[in-house]
């Protein structure tokens, strides 16, 4: 999930600092972050490479068939995956 490998770096250090709840928390967010990721008509990872061109001006092109590119009814999912990912990096990384 390269779209937010913060998130997985905080979770690690967060398990290993023996913080269960907050952890919990986190893994919470980023499985949230996951579900939306996984809703669109698009393959996963095709909603991933936008989110990515889109959140971080990353631009790694689309997905090779088979996998199914994004459509115009996912721009609401990849809208809803950057606000949850900002809200994530926010109330994770940001706060401290």
């Amino acid at each position: 999930y390269g779209v937010m490998v913060e998130l997985f770096l905080k979770l690690y250090a967060v398990i290993l600092s023996g913080k269960r709840k907050e952890a919990i928390l986190l893994q919470n967010d980023i499985n949230e972050i996951i579900t939306i990721l996984c809703s669109g008509h698009g393959n996963m990872y095709a909603v991933i490479k936008e989110v990515l061109r889109r959140r971080n001006n990353i631009n790694i092109g689309g997905v090779r068939k088979p996998l199914a590119d994004i459509i115009e009814s996912d721009d609401a999912i990849i809208k809803t995956a950057i606000e949850k990912l900002d809200l994530a990096y926010q109330k994770h990384l940001l706060s401290e």
